[in-house]
């Protein structure tokens, strides 16, 4: 008695640990034919039971999507087959009918080049841009003695510069101030272009940034008047650089005559960061 490996359906890939229900019908001549009058055996088990019944006689036919593989119709020893465990025979079939409704065995990896076990995946992430800020806690403080010479103290004033839009449009930071003045009912005051900047430098305050292409010129004089006038461009940031987070850090000069009157001066500096260059 032999089991013909037919009708088999299309197969995914072989998985070793797939279950399998296998049906044969039993033909005592081992003939070709539509007779329908014998015992029906049918069992299931592990994908890994079967490959030594197919590796002892031949590879079993395998088709993929519809089409068949290479090779034809192979023949199972009906005693290999029915020598496991869990068959169930029942009446009134003849022809011997394979059929496996799970995953590839063993077997059908011959039939297909190695190629066909590769696979591909697209991985998709979405990063979201979000903000450009200026900020800082500095408190500057100078200092001056009067002797009769003119005098230029000078102070830092340390700021936190922060792209964080994705965009690589750049940006540009702007200064204006008010006056320095003593105050009460008769101040006395600075000149209005008593403050100025002598330099800009920046850092990276993280581990990664493109550092910012700066096109400003030095010195540069910090407006001032007794109500903040319009702002100034004091640093900046070319197209497709300063992304990332910085420390950027103004010197500012402050000219004291000779003839200034002694007392505790006051300037309230207002900075600001733009989108662009």
């Amino acid at each position: 008695m032999v089991a013909q490996a037919i009708d088999a359906p299309p197969l995914p890939l072989y998985e070793p640990d797939a279950r399998i229900t296998a049906t044969a019908r039993i033909s005592p001549d081992g003939e070709q034919h539509s007779s329908r009058h014998g015992p029906l055996w049918e069992r299931s088990f592990n994908s890994r039971a079967i490959a030594p019944i197919v590796t002892k006689r031949a590879i079993l036919r395998v088709t993929r999507n519809g089409t068949p593989s290479p090779g034809g119709i192979a023949w199972l020893g009906l005693s290999e087959f029915l020598r496991y465990p869990g068959c169930r025979k029942e009446e009134h079939m003849h022809r011997v009918t394979l059929r496996l409704g799970a995953t590839l065995i063993a077997a059908a990896a011959l039939a297909f080049p190695a190629s066909a076990l590769a696979a591909e995946a697209d991985s998709t992430g979405t990063i979201t841009g979000g903000s450009l800020s200026l900020t800082t806690t500095a408190t500057p403080t100078f200092s001056a003695i009067l002797d009769g010479t003119d005098k230029v103290p000078t102070y830092n004033l340390p700021i936190t510069i922060e792209d964080s839009t994705g965009t690589g449009a750049g940006w540009n930071t702007t200064v204006t101030s008010t006056e320095f003045s003593t105050g009460g009912t008769t101040p006395q005051t600075l000149s209005t272009t008593a403050s100025w900047m002598s330099g800009v430098t920046s850092a990276c305050a993280e581990t990664t940034c493109t550092n910012p292409t700066n096109s400003v010129t030095y010195p540069l004089l910090i407006p001032a008047a007794a109500i903040a006038p319009t702002a100034v461009k004091f640093f900046n940031a070319a197209a497709d650089t300063g992304l990332g987070k910085f420390t950027v850090t103004p010197t500012v000069g402050v000219s004291v005559p000779a003839n200034t009157y002694a007392g505790t001066y006051t300037s309230t500096v207002t900075l600001a960061s733009v989108s662009g260059p």
